[in-house]
């Protein structure tokens, strides 16, 4: 089996595993090869578990493309479609972005180029339309993803309305995962896109996590340089992290009516289990739109957006489909 694979290069090394792109000799087709040691486990990766939810999933618009797994020695080996882009890769692309040099003609050395985004809002909300119906698609089949994030949200081609959702490395299946449904993995998620919720030790969450990673994401695409407002550093910490989100979405509270901003009010805090009362966080109000989302100038994928980083009753994939589905519609 391993011989019908050519031309590998290694595109991606990790600690948990190695990328290949590589042709199938039998079709020609490109694939991507995912390797990982058999004998390694480190929860809640798990490849064999990523290949039975791609089986399941298999079929699915915005959906990784599984076509095969083998095992090697102690390798085993998943083979999916070969995407050209990373949602990273694919905002450098000349048709997303433009270069602009900033001289520093006393110091030339200093000169700097900085990129702007060329993402319109019809772009934008159709990227937001495919992410959301993934999801939903997802989260139907009792799956929460768990690490929703650029470097996962994959294109066949330059087309960023057309995202497929990949790596399902550490996703829970509901009856079929290792984990209790009231005591999930909290190691979940990557930096920034980690939700509020799973900072504080919350263990029970659901599908609400992935919604929270997908606004964080869409911080980038909406921005004018594709920075995140949420400031992504080396090694974020949770209590950073929360920090960070409550200077920009506001900072929860747990008595009702103690602040006018409802959407803030987050009584489930107030369990000891949380220690947020402890913190003692100092209260921030929920920054501007034209702040979280500079280029958004949509009122619908605004709302939605607003809906989308809800500390609770956070608005689910379905709901954000059906939304689009109704503007789209008048």
């Amino acid at each position: 089996m391993d011989k019908r694979y050519i031309e590998r290069k290694r595109v991606y090394s990790g600690h948990v595993s190695d990328v290949f792109r590589a042709r199938d000799i039998s079709s020609g087709q490109l694939v991507c090869l995912k390797v990982v040691d058999g004998d390694i486990s480190i929860k809640p990766h798990s490849m064999k578990r990523e290949i039975t939810i791609l089986k399941e999933l298999k079929g699915g618009s915005n959906i990784l493309q599984f076509l095969d797994w083998y095992e090697l020695f102690d390798d085993v080996v998943m083979v999916s479609r070969w995407y050209e882009y990373t949602l990273v890769s694919l905002l450098q692309n000349a048709k997303y972005s433009r270069k602009v040099t900033r001289f520093d003609f006393a110091n030339p050395l200093d000169n700097k180029v900085n990129i702007v985004s060329k993402v319109d809002d019809l772009s934008a909300k159709g990227f937001l339309q495919a992410m959301a119906s993934g999801l939903s698609y997802i989260h139907k089949h009792g799956i929460i993803h768990r690490d929703i994030k650029p470097s996962n949200i994959l294109f066949a081609d330059d087309d960023i309305t057309k995202p497929v959702i990949g790596d399902f490395g550490i996703s829970y299946n509901g009856p079929y995962s290792d984990e209790s449904d009231d005591c999930k993995f909290l190691d979940v998620c990557t930096g920034i896109y980690k939700a509020p919720e799973l900072c504080l030790g919350k263990c029970d969450y659901g599908n609400e996590i992935d919604i929270w990673s997908l606004a964080v994401v869409l911080t980038i695409v909406y921005s004018s340089d594709f920075t995140s407002i949420l400031e992504e550093e080396n090694v974020v910490s949770d209590l950073w992290l929360l920090s960070t989100i409550f200077n920009n979405f506001g900072t929860p509270f747990v008595n009702e009516g103690q602040y006018e901003d409802e959407s803030l009010y987050w009584p489930e805090l107030q369990s000891d289990k949380y220690h947020f009362v402890d913190f003692q966080f100092v209260h921030q109000n929920r920054k501007p739109d034209t702040e979280l989302l500079p280029k958004c100038r949509d009122p619908v994928a605004t709302s939605v957006f607003n809906e989308m980083t809800r500390y609770r009753q956070r608005i689910t994939a379905q709901e954000i489909c059906d939304k689009l589905a109704i503007e789209e519609n008048r």
